[in-house]
């Protein structure tokens, strides 16, 4: 497989149809498949859906890049080009940063993860001096998320993260420690503290080394607005007129919890040391991704996923074993998805808020790898029936060789209805990008939408015609059955783009 890495902005790469048959095509020297073209396709058209300034994404497996695409804008005014070394916002993903560093205090005998963090932490308050690092990793510490109270707690810079315990301050737990799974960002910047009351040594001047010495890499980094960075993004709020630039919110308040940045390549590569490296342990390994279970037996997490030291355990669309960790916060929304099995790590990072199935976008974008497919293209227009989250539905999928991928277009409204509810734009979106591929698991259809990319997958069918399916959200139906004869397809082939 041929890896081409890009920077910039890349301008839109159109594919060439070819209409002869597949014989004819793949007996041609120079077809290429390549996943990074096919991803940034996407990525554009992802863009004018979202109006997200910026994407990037890498892929890393077993510790080569073999994926890198980046496309937009970090600084809309001056028009900066997003570069691969941009850094963008972590979010929520800082949290299995903050999980894997505490990690290595546990390997080191440092700390231990069922201890009281009262001794090793002075003057906390006495509710919190029973909670264990694994209680508050895991959700389970009672500890209550984001409150009224929370209002203004990004108007403060904090330089280390014992300062940032004042953020947290005195409240009040709100379930019994072990009893309940609840989510909470508080509980990350009481262990900020723990660690770095365990070391000696602030985390803005330690998390560097950290992650040289793990992934020799410069990023994950804290962000800090105080001091200039050339290769920070800025942050954005989109809405129907587009996107604009936001004041900086400082994440200092709680540096595990939402504090850190980074470029994609270089999450992607942390993400593959945590698989790989040998300054990982197995049995810090199986501390990261063992699930943890409440006090009576229950599941921690959500319907997909339960919670470990940290990371989130759960399936993949098709079944495969990932750990991950998805974040949004003001001017970002993230995730970072590890494939144990294959030894794959995707980092999906933007530069604003938006709503997203990012998880299965992750998903659909990895699985150009996992499943080595590869884009091909079906001209003309396709009828199809079906149905959504219950609902009949009907349109038609609209192929021709101008375009870099096929529009779906929903005739009777219920999918465009739904997705209005998340899009940005005040015009009712009724058609939508779709890329075509064929891999080792079968031909799948991605769908670009404003909530992300979904993969609708070839079902079985009784007939002569072709039906694809995917979930949205949880538990949300879309079929779409293509009645005429099944639709013939030709390979594509992306040139280099100009």
């Amino acid at each position: 497989m041929v890896n081409r890495l890009r920077q910039g902005r890349f301008t839109l790469i159109t594919l060439f149809v070819l209409a002869q048959s597949c014989a004819s095509v793949c007996a041609s020297a120079d077809f290429e498949q390549d996943p990074s073209a096919s991803i940034e396709t996407i990525l554009s058209n992802l863009r004018e859906l979202t109006q997200v300034p910026a994407f990037s994404v890498a892929i890393v497996q077993n510790g080569q890049v073999m994926v890198q695409a980046t496309t937009g804008e970090v600084d809309t005014r001056n028009q900066t080009d997003a570069l691969a070394d941009h850094r963008f916002r972590l979010a929520s993903v800082s949290k299995v940063v903050g999980a894997t560093m505490l990690a290595s205090l546990v390997q080191s005998g440092d700390l231990d993860p069922g201890a009281p963090i009262g001794g090793y932490i002075e003057g906390l308050p006495e509710q919190y001096q029973e909670l264990t690092a694994l209680q508050l990793l895991s959700h389970t510490s009672g500890l209550p998320h984001y409150q009224a109270r929370d209002a203004l707690i990004a108007k403060t810079h904090y330089d280390t993260a014992l300062d940032a315990l004042d953020s947290v301050g005195d409240r009040a737990l709100v379930a019994t420690p072990g009893e309940s799974y609840l989510y909470s960002t508080h509980g990350y910047t009481i262990l900020s503290a723990v660690y770095e009351s365990i070391t000696g040594e602030s985390l803005r001047a330690s998390s560097p080394s950290f992650m040289e010495v793990l992934a020799a890499r410069e990023s994950p980094v804290l962000e800090d607005w105080q001091r200039r960075d050339s290769r920070r993004s800025n942050i954005f709020a989109v809405d129907a007129d587009g996107s604009r630039t936001l004041k900086p919110r400082d994440q200092s308040y709680s540096p595990f919890g939402t504090g850190f940045t980074a470029s994609a390549t270089d999450l992607a590569y942390f993400g593959d040391a945590v698989l790989h490296s040998s300054r990982i342990h197995e049995a810090t390994r199986e501390l990261l991704f063992n699930p943890v279970t409440l006090s009576d037996g229950g599941k921690t997490g959500r319907y997909d996923y339960s919670v470990a030291f940290g990371w989130r355990v759960g399936q993949d669309s098709t079944g495969r074993s990932v750990y991950h960790h998805a974040g949004v916060t003001e001017g970002a929304r993230s995730v970072l998805i590890l494939y144990p099995e294959s030894g794959v790590s995707i980092a999906f990072l933007s530069n604003a808020s938006w709503t997203a199935q990012i998880e299965k976008t992750g998903f659909a974008l990895a699985n150009f790898l996992l499943e080595e497919q590869s884009p091909v293209v079906s001209l003309g227009d396709h009828n199809f029936t079906g149905s959504f989250d219950g609902h009949p539905i009907s349109g038609v999928l609209a192929c021709d060789e101008r375009a870099a991928t096929c529009q779906l277009s929903d005739n009777s409204g219920a999918l465009s209805q739904w997705l209005m509810r998340y899009s940005p734009k005040d015009d009712q979106v009724v058609s939508w990008p779709s890329l075509f591929a064929k891999g080792e698991s079968g031909d799948v259809i991605k769908l670009v939408t404003s909530v992300g990319v979904v993969e609708m997958r070839k079902a079985a069918a009784s007939d002569n015609s072709e039906t694809f399916q995917a979930e949205f959200g949880n538990g949300r139906m879309l079929v779409i059955r293509f009645q005429e004869e099944p639709l013939s397809r030709s390979p594509a082939r992306f040139p280099a783009s100009t």
